[in-house]
């Protein structure tokens, strides 16, 4: 019965053995059967990821795109290189070619500099899909970790914070000039600040 079970479990203070308590814990979760739908989709979720940080690393605003073809224009549209940075490259220079240099100024577009943060994001989600357990009310971290997004992105709008690179818009993207634009409308530069803490603190 449980009594058994409950047995082999080390029965000692917290104090003077939280660390062997810990190693058996880990033990069993990793003793209990692995669901291989979800490792597969971590792998592939992985190499999405690495993808991503391959193309955000090595995005060049220089690098002159074409334009894209039609599926992908529903989605982005990218800017001419000229407008960015100049000169512009005479070759595509990111390492994941057209599609990582058209995914990484589309998120550059959209995130600024916090596109590194969403990609950050990405790396959690596998760690998450690895451990293969259930988050504690996975609604409320995903809405707090989108409030801590979108306010990092409007408080390095707000401030302008300098990025030493080329973005297609401000240090927080597309997302973050909407919110500071919102911000100084309605509470003005001091006002939106702290808002922003706010909401970080909230998030």
């Amino acid at each position: 019965g449980g009594g058994r079970y409950a047995s082999m479990a080390p029965n000692c203070g917290a104090k003077s053995c939280s660390f062997p308590v810990q190693l058996y814990a880990l033990s069993q979760t990793m003793s209990e059967p692995r669901n291989l739908r979800w490792d597969i989709a971590a792998l592939i979720f992985a190499a999405f990821a690495l993808f991503v940080w391959t193309s955000l690393v090595t995005y060049d605003a220089a690098d002159q795109l074409p334009p894209a073809p039609p599926l992908l224009r529903v989605v982005y549209s990218p800017y001419p290189a000229q407008q960015i940075a100049y000169p512009v490259n005479e070759a595509i220079t990111n390492r994941c070619g057209y599609i990582g240099a058209f995914v990484a100024q589309g998120m550059m577009h959209a995130f600024g500099a916090g596109a590194f943060l969403v990609a950050a994001l990405f790396i959690l989600a596998v760690v998450v899909m690895l451990r293969q357990k259930p988050l504690a009310s996975p609604l409320g971290r995903s809405l707090g970790w989108t409030t801590v997004l979108v306010t990092l992105l409007t408080l390095m709008e707000l401030v302008r914070v300098k990025i030493p690179m080329s973005l297609p818009l401000g240090p927080g993207g597309a997302i973050g000039a909407m919110g500071a634009t919102w911000m100084n409308s309605h509470f003005a530069l001091a006002g939106g600040i702290i808002i922003c803490l706010c909401c970080l603190t909230i998030g």
